[in-house]
């Protein structure tokens, strides 16, 4: 875990140029394309598996969406030609946090499951 979190340190300090390239626009459409076949097999086949995989992507999701507004900063990204994509990450970002983590956490503070 702690190298997780030295990895995003430097991660964040870096000049973040690499999420201009082609490779990382290549596996944020990979996660996204990824994220569409997990949301139809989920709803065929009933497995505990989903919970923690659907944790990852949103994760993934969080990450791209603090790169980009650490690399654009509070102005830049709500203010650039992609604002509408931007905004529109966010909402669904939030959106997901929100459903699959607060949610799930206030249920377990109120009722203890």
């Amino acid at each position: 875990f702690l190298r997780v979190v030295k990895l995003l340190g430097v991660l964040f300090r870096s000049d973040l140029r690499w999420t201009e390239s082609v490779a990382f626009a290549s596996v944020v459409s990979t996660v996204i394309l990824g994220s569409v076949v997990l949301m139809g097999l989920e709803t065929d086949i009933n497995s505990r598996i989903w919970e923690p995989v659907n944790d990852l992507v949103l994760l993934f999701f969080l990450f791209e969406l603090v790169v980009n507004f650490r690399k654009l900063g509070c102005s830049g990204f709500f203010s650039s030609e992609d604002y509408i994509w931007n905004c529109l990450d966010l909402f669904i970002v939030v959106m997901g946090a929100m459903d699959q983590w607060v949610i799930r956490l206030l249920f377990v503070v109120m009722y203890g499951r």
